[in-house]
């Protein structure tokens, strides 16, 4: 197995040939993303003063982007995991309840930013419709 390093002819073509894939540019793209997504959580307010409801948040969007069902996190082998791999002052309840809950939080709080978004950029807008895709 490559254990995620660069195979030979895949370096010979980059620094050679000047050849790159668009893979590996995405995948690039991609990791640089989830850096600057996991650098920007770890410094919000929430993570110092809730990690246990940034946990939530993040496990709803999780269930909810990945079109997973919301009980997955009553799942015996998601408990397992949570008690194993997270830390004990983030652990929290995650059941289709508080995922629901969360869901309404989400869109709620996105509902008014978007609100405030428009009133700051002075939008009149007659009408304003949010479509969810779930």
């Amino acid at each position: 197995l490559s254990r995620a390093r660069t195979s030979r002819a895949t370096e010979h073509l980059r620094k050679v040939h000047r050849i790159s894939s668009k893979k590996t540019a995405a995948a690039v793209e991609g990791k640089r993303k989830r850096d600057e997504t996991v650098e920007r959580l770890l410094s919000s307010n929430l993570c110092r003063t809730n990690p246990q409801r940034l946990h939530l948040m993040l496990e709803t969007l999780r269930l909810v982007n990945n079109n997973l069902p919301f009980c997955s996190g009553e799942y015996e082998e998601s408990r397992v995991i949570r008690q194993v791999v997270v830390r004990e002052e983030i652990q929290t309840t995650i059941n289709a309840e508080g995922i629901a809950k969360a869901i309404v939080e989400l869109y709620s709080s996105t509902k008014a930013e978007l609100i405030d978004f428009l009133e700051r950029n002075r939008s009149d807008c007659a009408n304003f419709v949010i479509m969810t895709d779930f």
